[in-house]
């Protein structure tokens, strides 16, 4: 149970960081206008860690509730730093 656990917040929290960077680094210069796309993948990465965890469903919807919150308030750092590392920056 904990390993489960464990892995689904590693799926959760690190999962969405790792596919903007991958976005940034790899698509984006090839695709540059699809940038809405690649948010709502790192937002599935990040709900999937959720709704694959062994939780209660009363659990899994809290936590998605509190992780789409802290989401939609934090993304925007990490996002331009993400950005800034590909020399795109303001």
């Amino acid at each position: 149970m904990v390993i489960s656990t464990l892995h689904s917040l590693f799926i959760t929290v690190l999962g969405p960081p790792l596919v903007l960077l991958l976005w940034a680094h790899l698509i984006r210069p090839h695709w540059s206008g699809f940038d809405l796309l690649a948010l709502a993948i790192a937002a599935a990465t990040g709900l999937s860690g959720i709704a694959t965890a062994r939780w209660s469903d009363l659990v899994k919807v809290a936590g998605a509730g509190i992780w789409l919150t802290i989401a939609i308030v934090t993304w925007p750092y990490p996002i331009l730093g993400i950005v800034c590392t590909t020399g795109d920056c303001l």
